[in-house]
């Protein structure tokens, strides 16, 4: 919600240009005329909208609330386009809390929970991209943890008599398959920016409870094809290691960390999108062998 006292901010892969907006994430930019430039050189995270508002009225002579309107407008377009951050006061925090617990308005949850939410990862090496994506995954997913704790640790802990293992199974687990998630999706990054030379290119989606890397079209298919099989190679291969030294020291642990790895292997399958991309270029590659 963009509102006059916001201050928004551009995102790192935004830049601008003269009178263009560049987004380097998705290789794209939108041109600007002089007052739509005015409005976005002046957002920097410490101005407010109303301020940029109050200059835009100075120096082109207009009404303060056609200036405010035409500003807010603008705003809110490039905030819902994924361009900029803008955290609401924490006063509409508390009223957004408030009418939900006493109404509890469906609408509330779908426009800030399950929102589409775009967030810049930075950086072209692996565990660069890693240590950042999986930051974001766990902050995303930390209720998953509090969960697998209370309906898997807890309880047995009660019925169980108290071992350690009982209560740090679900955890290990848990974590493991954060991780899983967070490999895949570093993966299918790295690889991009590294086949195409640019660190800017894609970032990381959340989009309800699910979380995905969102780029520009390829137009190489060999390129395409590299990428979405190296997300479900990362995590498979450290799920079959997991397996390997399971077979030397068996542990519960270590072969259930090993399965819940090595399952996205099925992510290389037709229903999955990086299944039909792999199967697309293996067909593509046959008929153009045939």
């Amino acid at each position: 919600m963009i509102v006059e006292c916001s201050r928004p901010r551009l995102l790192p892969s935004v830049q601008c240009s003269g009178n263009r907006m560049i987004d380097r994430a998705l290789g794209r930019s939108i041109d600007l005329n002089d007052t739509a430039k005015h409005i976005v050189y002046g957002i920097d995270g410490t101005t407010s909208v109303r301020e940029i508002a109050s200059g835009l009225s100075q120096q082109f002579g207009v009404g303060e609330r056609r200036a405010l309107a035409d500003t807010t407008k603008l705003i809110e377009a490039l905030y819902r386009g994924g361009l900029i951050r803008a955290h609401p006061p924490w006063r509409y925090w508390l009223a957004y809390l408030v009418v939900t617990l006493r109404t509890f308005d469906v609408g509330f949850l779908r426009g800030l929970v399950f929102a589409r939410k775009r967030v810049d990862i930075l950086g072209g090496g692996f565990f660069v991209i890693f240590a950042q994506v999986a930051i974001r995954i766990s902050v995303k997913y930390w209720w998953l943890v509090a969960y697998m704790f209370l309906v898997g640790g807890a309880p047995l802990l009660l019925v169980g008599g108290g071992a350690a293992h009982t209560l740090l199974a679900p955890l290990v687990l848990c974590s493991v398959l954060l991780l899983g998630l967070s490999l895949h999706e570093s993966a299918h990054l790295y690889v991009l920016r590294r086949r195409s030379s640019d660190r800017w290119l894609g970032y990381l989606s959340f989009s309800s409870i699910k979380v995905s890397i969102r780029r520009p079209r390829v137009d190489s298919e060999e390129l395409d094809h590299e990428v979405a099989v190296s997300g479900p190679l990362c995590p498979v291969i450290c799920g079959v290691v997991l397996i390997a030294l399971n077979a030397i020291h068996p542990s519960f642990l270590l072969a259930a960390s090993g399965l819940l790895l090595t399952v996205h292997v099925l992510s290389l399958l037709p229903p999955s999108s990086d299944g039909k991309k792999l199967f697309s270029y293996a067909f593509a590659q046959r008929q153009t062998e045939g």
